[in-house]
């Protein structure tokens, strides 16, 4: 068991109506156990429109406000709805990209053949760096440029394009040694033939690997999943907004439009918990 504590480090902004806080998913690494806030918070439980993804609106919110994630990692049953393809334009692949792929895993022996030959394709079509300014599957005839994001966006739509039952996860990673995570992560799980295997690419071609292996951390630390699903749609505060994950909190605006809580996540150990249970409503 350990703890992700989690400190908001900027004021509500003006003409924001509230705080999504992803709540964990259970997943074939991972189990959650609970979330404690500091004093002050008052949220309600939603669950996305379009998933079992679950999360706190909070609209009340302290002044330096603070919460604690505990989680357990296990190795059990996967949750089968994660692998449901969910639809939108986070997802959808363009036909170019439907054609490579079936150029591309034409004559697999089996569905392990089948992922194996999608990994190599994306590890070929990217270099690691910044992030493309472009939140949808897409297909060009160079080398991409991207980070997890970009990258698993494509592999994502890859394997679905393949028929390949696939979750995406997003959440924090903790690098071996440094308790502090550098902004988020992303990594994909594979079931194949009722076979889970999870993928980080984006990790192996960072430190300049093309060959990549299945693995949870195919480089030392702690990897901790906040949502699943690419592309969340989650009604708050009557407005209906649009994600492309739950990573990380986020700021809802009046406007419906969201943005990033700039915060802190700190992973503990043996922290010692000063913490009390959210105010909760009835669940929207």
């Amino acid at each position: 068991m350990f703890k992700v504590h989690v400190s908001l480090l900027e004021a509500r902004p003006p003409e924001v109506r509230g705080l999504l806080v992803p709540l964990p998913p259970g997943t074939s690494h991972q189990a959650f156990r609970s979330l404690r806030f500091s004093r002050g918070w008052l949220t309600t439980e939603v669950q996305a429109c379009d998933g079992s993804q679950r999360a706190l609106y909070a609209h009340q919110i302290p002044a330096a406000g603070e919460f604690t994630y505990a989680v357990a990692l296990v190795e059990q049953a996967a949750s089968l709805d994660q692998f449901t393809p969910q639809r939108n334009r986070f997802t959808a692949a363009p036909a170019a990209l439907v054609q490579l792929v079936q150029d591309v895993v034409a004559g697999a022996r089996d569905t392990a053949e089948v992922v194996r030959r999608v990994v190599d394709l994306t590890a070929r079509r990217f270099r690691y760096g910044p992030r493309s300014p472009s939140e949808t599957p897409t297909l060009c005839c160079d080398v991409m440029v991207g980070n997890c994001i970009d990258i698993n966006t494509f592999f994502v739509a890859a394997l679905r394009a393949a028929n390949v039952p696939c979750a995406y996860y997003a959440g924090y990673w903790f690098q071996h040694g440094e308790p502090i995570a550098d902004g988020m992560h992303c990594w994909v799980t594979t079931l194949e033939d009722g076979q889970l295997r999870s993928w980080d690419i984006a990790h192996h071609l960072k430190r300049g690997i093309v060959a990549v292996e299945p693995g949870q951390n195919p480089v030392a630390g702690v990897r901790v999943a906040m949502s699943w699903g690419r592309g969340l749609r989650f009604v708050v505060g009557g407005l209906e907004v649009e994600l492309s994950h739950l990573a990380q909190p986020q700021w809802v605006h009046t406007s419906g439009a969201t943005s990033l809580a700039l915060v802190r996540a700190e992973l503990r150990t043996n922290a010692a918990d000063h913490s009390v249970s959210p105010q909760l409503e009835e669940r929207s």
